[in-house]
């Protein structure tokens, strides 16, 4: 029973109907569908979000624009069908959260991340959800309902995301840091292409010492 009622539940998805809870800026209908919410004010405030993430190019600088203004940002509250707003200042997670949800591009996806079964002690546990890669994902559906993206920008989200990492799995730092060195994290290598960085040493952790890949550097000049 549980079973079929699980299979019920997963197959409405791919069919347009919205099971789960919805994002900020949408409210899930007595149809169990997906719609913008009414208050002007929450819709007018996400689409800002996205506008200013555009503007300077950074989640980051996105947090710290509203956390300067202050200027406060609608939050739902878990089980109220997305009705009930609440006004908070942002959080680095909440800006990373909305520029990677689909649902803001208009797209209704299911099955995003699961947990996995391990053993442990001889016993069955489920591990951490982990996310998968959109080919994987158990349902997609495009254009579901109006959205403040396009699809696109969903999907060169993460991208972004990687190369203004400060230090990117396998690679230099990205965006630019504080400290003397010029272009720190935007520089490249003139024959290898690699991104230049410079990390600082010493007691006041000051003192340039080396970038690129390991190579010496000199008063914030960094070598491939």
């Amino acid at each position: 029973m549980r079973q079929r009622t699980r299979q019920a539940f997963e197959a409405k998805s791919p069919r347009g109907h919205g099971m789960g809870e919805v994002p900020v800026g949408f409210v899930r209908t007595s149809e169990e569908r997906i719609a913008k919410i009414a208050d002007r004010q929450v819709p007018h405030a996400v689409a800002g979000v996205f506008q200013k993430c555009r503007a300077l190019g950074r989640a980051r600088q996105t947090l710290l624009w509203y956390r300067d203004a202050p200027l406060p940002l609608p939050a739902g509250r878990p089980g109220t069908l997305g009705r009930d707003i609440r006004w908070h200042l942002p959080s680095g997670h909440r800006i990373h959260q909305r520029r990677r949800h689909p649902s803001y591009a208009g797209a209704l996806v299911d099955g995003r991340a699961a947990a996995k079964l391990v053993l442990v002690d001889g016993r069955a546990h489920q591990s951490q959800r982990q996310k998968k890669p959109l080919a994987q994902w158990r349902s997609l559906l495009l254009a579901n309902h109006p959205g403040y993206l396009s699809w696109e920008d969903v999907l060169q989200t993460p991208e972004l995301l990687a190369a203004n990492s400060h230090r990117p799995p396998g690679g230099a730092g990205g965006a630019a840091k504080r400290g003397p060195a010029f272009l720190s994290g935007l520089r490249r290598c003139g024959r290898g292409g690699r991104k230049l960085t410079v990390a600082y040493r010493g007691t006041t952790g000051r003192v340039p010492r080396y970038g690129g890949r390991g190579g010496r550097v000199d008063r914030g000049a960094s070598a491939c």
